[in-house]
């Protein structure tokens, strides 16, 4: 399994950039900032590995806790 540096992924999902950014997207980079960091930890894997099946091998779960982890975190930043 590849290592994954979540600092990396963090800079290169989150990082607000007023000057590039719609104000949607800095908005929603704004709140994704205020999840807690395992959330934010799992929607990083999420965008990064693509799928539930990879982020629950990753993190050694099942495909289901991924997807209702992600469920909520979509109602949170929405």
């Amino acid at each position: 399994m590849k290592e994954i540096d979540i600092d990396e992924l963090e800079f290169e999902f989150l990082a607000p950039d007023k000057m590039n950014d719609n104000e949607k997207l800095y908005l929603l980079k704004e709140r994704i900032s205020r999840l807690s960091t395992a959330d934010r930890y799992i929607l990083l894997l999420y965008l990064d590995l693509g799928s539930y099946a990879k982020v629950a091998d990753f993190l050694n779960c099942s495909a289901t806790t991924i997807y209702l982890k992600i469920k909520k975190i979509r109602e949170e930043v929405i």
